[in-house]
């Protein structure tokens, strides 16, 4: 995406990307919901190649993938009723979590624009807040979710660093990972639609029985090799 592009999404005049701080901010997006409070506070996040968010204790035996897409109702459905689930287990070192971000732009316009913002919330250790606050949006806010100044106000929500935030969203970092998220998804052979998920690279169901069988028949395994 060039700046002209990004610019024209969040409709902003002369180029002014910078978010202000303060109170100010928030009233730019009326109703803008804040992120559940200490969710990750004292979870281990960290990125990894091509940059994708990643989440929990690099060891964990369980690996779950997800491939979202912010302007997807069934992936801002699962991330309300399945994701909750897979936290306590996140925070008990079982699970680690890796997020492959996908984009179209549906009925929800600046779907791209939500995914790249959260991909350089996730160079501040903020995508998973930042994820938060999309998918709440989508589910407010509906076609008028990803609005530019909504956008923006999540930087002054979750107290970003606006400067290096701006800098990311406009070189071709977030680009390169939307891009890899693309190839991604269109290698795997059982990829229909999202959200997609996969424990230990085995495609799951994206509801939480059949999520949690999975995950705990990946951890039986796991003992038993290592009894």
């Amino acid at each position: 995406m060039s700046i002209f592009r990004w610019l024209a999404l969040i409709g902003l005049m002369g180029g002014l990307l910078i978010m202000p701080t303060g109170v100010g901010a928030q009233d730019q997006a009326e109703g803008t919901p804040t992120p559940v409070e200490d969710r990750y506070t004292d979870l281990f996040q960290a990125q990894i190649a091509p940059g994708f968010p990643f989440l929990g204790f690099p060891e964990a035996a369980v690996g779950v993938r997800l491939y979202m897409r912010f302007g997807d109702p069934a992936s801002a459905a699962f991330h309300e009723t399945v994701y909750p689930a897979l936290l306590p287990r996140v925070a008990a070192g079982e699970v680690r979590l890796t997020m492959v971000p996908l984009f179209t732009e549906t009925a929800i316009p600046g779907a791209e624009g939500a995914a790249r913002a959260a991909i350089c919330a996730s160079d501040q250790n903020e995508f998973w807040g930042f994820q938060d606050l999309l998918f709440g949006w989508q589910r407010e806010f509906g076609a008028a979710a990803f609005d530019g100044e909504r956008l923006l106000s999540g930087v002054d929500v979750l107290g970003l660093n606006s400067v290096s935030w701006n800098q990311c969203l406009l070189s071709n970092r977030p680009d390169l990972t939307l891009e890899s998220a693309q190839s991604e998804s269109s290698l795997e052979i059982n990829f229909t639609e999202t959200p997609f998920v996969t424990v230990n690279g085995i495609p799951v169901l994206p509801d939480l029985p059949s999520l949690t069988a999975a995950i705990d028949e990946e951890l039986s395994a796991a003992a038993a090799r290592g009894a």
